[in-house]
């Protein structure tokens, strides 16, 4: 018997866990990003929307990101109006912990969206488990919550 077969099992195991750790590390990036997201637009909803910022606010952030974090990746304008439309959207939604809202690391931001503090487990699940990207498809074809769950 070859050494390859002997060690087959062993091949086996190693390889499962390898795929399971990078799902899992997948599926925790894209929680951070999504609660990242949530947190700015949360930020830029209130400032933009209650008159403290100017018509250029989010063109002029998004530049200056660029230049003081070269390489950085989704923060255009256009993102970032997304990400204030996400906030937005789904917000009344999302059952946000007040104690959080401490730790955030966004200085007047949000709470961050907690699993634990959502009444529907499911949902929240589901929610983190989507990508940004596709949260913004389905917000710009569908308008009220309703419909929103239910395209998921």
């Amino acid at each position: 018997m070859s050494d390859f077969l002997k060690y087959q099992s062993a091949i086996k195991a190693i390889k499962d866990a390898i795929l399971i750790s990078q799902y899992e590390s997948v599926v925790s990036i894209n929680e951070k990003e999504l609660q990242l997201y949530f947190s700015v637009g949360h930020y830029i909803s209130d400032n933009s929307r209650k008159d403290k910022w100017g018509q250029d606010a989010l063109s002029t952030i998004s530049s200056q990101l660029q230049k003081e974090l070269p390489g950085l990746k989704g923060f255009s304008e256009r993102n970032l109006r997304n990400m204030r439309i996400f906030y937005e959207q789904w917000s009344d939604a999302l059952l946000i912990s007040a104690k959080n809202e401490e730790n955030s690391k966004l200085a007047g931001a949000p709470a961050e969206i907690t699993k634990s503090n959502f009444k529907d487990e499911h949902f929240i699940k589901s929610f983190l488990s989507i990508g940004f990207t596709h949260h913004c498809t389905i917000l710009s074809k569908v308008k009220s919550f309703e419909e929103h769950w239910c395209r998921r």
